[in-house]
């Protein structure tokens, strides 16, 4: 009869310090959270590096390319050679 009593009060003490686990702040709910926090990090990082690699590339292309270098410059920044006339539309 002493062991069963003893046995109840152990799973009665377990179960309540697993439910404050479950219930408190720092449990295993925060955890989740946190890890799921971490995997939507990761896959952002993952997308940037991705997109730095294709920047790079697209770098690489305007050194190695001045034809397409001065398309870019006339049609993104607006840039003109000196001795281009400019016509303004109105």
């Amino acid at each position: 009869m002493v062991s069963y009593m003893k046995i109840k009060y152990a799973l009665i003490v377990v179960g309540l310090l697993v439910l404050q686990s479950l219930i408190s702040s720092n449990g295993i709910r925060y955890i989740f959270k946190i890890n799921n926090e971490i995997k939507k990090v990761k896959k952002e990082i993952a997308e940037i590096k991705k997109e730095n690699v294709e920047q790079k590339i697209k770098l690489q292309e305007l050194k190695d390319n001045p034809k397409l270098l001065e398309i870019y410059a006339r049609t993104k920044l607006g840039m003109v050679r000196p001795d281009d006339t400019i016509y303004e539309i109105k």
